[in-house]
């Protein structure tokens, strides 16, 4: 775990640092970062409740927060975390519907790369070796 942007996660928090309608905005350019993603992806389940109740009203932030943060994932563990933040946390709210579309992606993630992976490590291998 990248210590110092968890710290800056977790200062998002401090409406003196950054303000509240800027707050989501921030978390997801933190999950924009590749390295940065599953960071973002824990600081969200670990605030869910802080940061429903502040943007309860808002049905495209709570979605948004929970897709942005999780568009990449590719790994059955990562499937198995989406699937426990859907369990550990019953009140979805807005975002319930995005819940549903994360496993999709997830699971359309994970199919692609079973089919491919082995495809572009052959091909990344062979054309390596020509350089």
């Amino acid at each position: 775990m990248n210590i110092s942007t968890y710290r800056l996660l977790k200062l998002t928090a401090d409406e003196k640092i950054v303000r509240k309608q800027d707050r989501s905005s921030f978390i997801i350019s933190v999950a924009e970062n590749g390295y940065a993603k599953t960071l973002a992806f824990d600081y969200l389940d670990e605030n869910w409740n802080e940061l429903l109740e502040l943007f309860r009203s808002s049905s495209y932030t709570l979605s948004n927060l929970l897709l942005k943060t999780s568009d990449s994932f590719n790994t059955n563990y990562e499937l198995q975390r989406v699937l426990e933040f859907r369990r550990k946390h019953a009140d979805l709210a807005s975002a319930s519907n995005a819940i549903v579309q994360v496993i999709e992606n997830v699971n359309t993630n994970i199919n692609w790369m079973n089919k491919n992976s082995k495809k572009i490590l052959d091909w990344l291998n062979e054309n390596a070796a020509r350089s």
